[in-house]
């Protein structure tokens, strides 16, 4: 029997103390939506992402421990509403593959020394590549989507990014639409 142990589950149980009222998070002026390894499977569930109506690009990092991907990333997107979505998918990168090995401030508590092994563990490797792919997308899709440049739609398809990802670690795969089962 494998168990899988979800941290963002405790982040997600914190929002039972914000107040018992109707909360809505819709805002007009948000026009697109990019989610880096997000937490939203009990937060938010099946019936509130329905409602997501911009266009959104998920990025999902298999080997996270902090946000895991089937469970925060890959079943939340089929629930999402939108008609306009991407789930990014990297292969052997961790929840903070979007970081290049320059940004520090975000892993300060992880680079002191003696947390190797858990830095290791944490951030995984391949950070300066997750970071490179990860700018490429949120160049096509904000070109796509904010300035409705459809030149920039094929670099936001799956053949792409396994042209991109060729020979490299790791690799990176987009998918538009899955089902829950």
């Amino acid at each position: 029997m494998a168990i899988a142990l979800n941290p963002s589950l405790y982040l997600q149980c914190q929002a039972r103390f914000l107040p018992a009222r109707p909360h809505s998070l819709k805002d007009p002026r948000i026009k697109a939506v990019i989610s880096a390894n997000g937490i939203a499977s009990t937060l938010y569930g099946p019936e509130e992402l329905q409602k997501v109506e911009v266009p959104l690009l998920m990025a999902s990092a298999i080997d996270d421990v902090v946000a895991l991907s089937l469970l925060e990333q890959i079943h939340p997107f089929s629930w999402l509403g939108s008609e306009e979505k991407y789930l990014a998918v990297m292969s052997d990168a961790s929840h903070f593959f979007f970081t290049s090995g320059e940004d520090t401030d975000i892993v300060s508590p992880l680079t002191q020394p003696g947390a190797e092994a858990l830095a290791e563990f944490v951030l995984g490797g391949y950070r300066e590549v997750g970071s490179a792919y990860f700018e490429a997308l949120n160049l096509a899709f904000w070109n796509v989507e904010l300035k409705e440049d459809k030149a920039y739609l094929p670099y936001l398809s799956d053949r792409y990014a396994q042209q991109l990802s060729v020979d490299q670690v790791p690799t990176l795969s987009i998918v538009r639409d899955i089902s829950d089962e």
